[in-house]
């Protein structure tokens, strides 16, 4: 719920930071979200409670193993991007024109 929030108020626009930093913070808050969907919803739940259904099914099963590497990968180097534009933009004045986008 916390980031589904995050991705509301960050989309309104009237936060006060540059376009590119509300995309990346946007874009990290649904990668999140899609991580908790997919790992917790459709992984975890599914092994505890629902170990027995049409989620087990092979091509279903790999659909869902196929999402949450997706949704932990582009979790993961969203972050990295992020801290790096972030790096470069502080650290960096020579190649903050250059490399920074905001």
């Amino acid at each position: 719920a916390v980031n589904l929030v995050a991705i509301v108020i960050l989309s309104r626009g009237k936060c006060g930071l540059s376009t590119c930093t509300t995309r990346y913070l946007v874009a990290m808050a649904a990668a999140d979200l899609l991580v908790l969907i997919t790992e917790v919803i459709l992984f975890q739940l599914r092994l505890h409670y629902f170990y027995w259904s049409f989620l087990t099914l092979t091509p279903v099963c790999s659909v869902i193993g196929v999402l949450v590497t997706a949704a932990t990968h582009c979790s993961v180097w969203f972050t990295v991007s992020f801290t790096f534009d972030r790096f470069v933009a502080i650290c960096c004045q020579k190649l903050k024109t250059k490399y920074c986008t905001g």
